[in-house]
């Protein structure tokens, strides 16, 4: 059932991936980068093992925070359109919450996995768990708030890829209480 969730979560990624790299209406450069490290994240946590899910977390961590620094001091940031700069926030926001997912869909044994020593407390896996599921329905919830907004902000790839990456995002929060 969970191979579902995660085939379920890739399909809308993988189409917001699409609706960044066929919207002409900004230079989107940097949100490209960011939704295709995460796919290829996504892909590898749940698939190939390639790269320890931790790597993973810093990585997209990392990517965020120098897509937020690239467009806050870049020239003529502050003149790029409104929508541009959420554009950018989304997509930053969308890989830190990318990398606490990668943390919770770490393989049972691996190197990440809760320790179950004497200082352990019991509830402490759950708690993660909770707060992940929390963080990841909050941003596709925000996500398709954002989507649905009737004004013009947004052009409809724009939209489709908000809305996409909002359901990508739910749809792992549900597979990992599953």
């Amino acid at each position: 059932m969970g191979e579902i969730f995660h085939v379920g979560a890739l399909v809308p990624a993988a189409i917001g991936t699409c609706c960044i790299a066929a919207d002409r209406r900004w230079v989107r450069a940097p949100e490209l980068l960011a939704s295709l490290i995460m796919l290829t994240a996504m892909l590898d946590v749940m698939f190939w093992s390639l790269i320890a899910p931790v790597f993973w977390s810093a990585a997209l961590i990392a990517f965020a925070l120098l897509m937020v620094a690239a467009r806050g001091l870049g020239r003529g940031a502050r003149s790029e359109p409104g929508s541009a700069r959420m554009m950018g926030a989304h997509s930053a926001l969308g890989m830190v919450v990318m990398a606490v997912i990668v943390m919770a869909m770490a393989p049972a044994g691996s190197s990440v996995d809760l320790p179950a020593g004497g200082h352990q407390h019991a509830s402490t896996a759950v708690s993660f768990l909770i707060f992940c599921v929390a963080v990841s329905v909050g941003y596709g919830a925000w996500s398709l708030a954002s989507a649905m907004r009737p004004h013009g902000r947004f052009s409809r790839l724009a939209k489709l890829e908000i809305g996409a990456m909002g359901v990508s995002t739910a749809v792992m929060g549900a597979a990992l209480i599953l």
